[in-house]
C-alpha cells in the first residue's frame, strides 16, 4: 500500500468508512499525517444575522454543485429559528428557478447524475426524507 511507503509523510483518503478504518490502521504509529473524508454530511448553517439571499445562493451551490455528487455537498441545512420560515420560503422560490441542462454548461444549476446506480442512492435518500417527515417536492421533471 502506498500509505506505508517511507517517502510518504501525509496520506489523504476519500472513500468508505470501512476503507478509511483500514487506512487508519495501516498508518497508525507511523507518524504520518492523515486526512480522511468518509462520506460525512456537511452542514450549511444559517444564522439570523445572515444575508438570507446570499445564504440561499450558498445553499444552492453547496448541494447542487456537481449534482451533489461530491463528498462535501451541503446535505444538511441548519437554520436559526427566527429566520427559519422566511429562509425556507426563499429556498423554495430559488429551487423553482433552478436551471437544468448539460452538466458542463456554467449557466446550469443542475446537470445529469453521473451514474444510474447513483440515481438509486438519491431515490433512497428521498424516500428516507419522506419517512422522516420531510417535505419532498418535484421542482422540475
Amino acid at each position: 500500500m502506498l500509505a506505508t511507503h517511507s517517502k510518504v509523510d501525509k496520506v489523504a483518503f476519500a472513500g468508505s468508512v470501512e476503507d478509511g478504518q483500514s487506512v487508519r490502521m495501516t498508518t497508525a504509529g507511523s507518524g504520518k499525517k492523515l486526512s480522511l473524508e468518509l462520506g460525512g454530511k456537511s452542514p450549511v448553517v444559517v444564522f439570523d444575522s445572515a444575508d438570507l439571499d446570499s445564504a440561499v445562493e450558498g445553499v444552492v451551490d453547496a448541494i447542487w454543485f456537481n449534482q451533489g455528487q461530491v463528498s462535501w455537498a451541503g446535505s444538511r441545512l441548519l437554520v436559526q429559528e427566527p429566520v427559519f420560515d422566511l429562509f425556507i420560503r426563499k429556498v423554495k422560490q430559488r429551487m423553482k428557478a433552478l436551471r437544468v441542462g448539460p452538466s458542463l454548461d456554467k449557466a446550469v444549476d443542475m446537470g445529469a447524475v453521473g451514474d444510474p446506480s447513483h440515481l438509486k442512492v438519491i431515490a433512497k435518500y428521498v424516500e428516507e426524507a419522506r419517512q422522516e417527515g420531510g417535505e419532498v417536492r418535484v421542482v422540475f421533471a
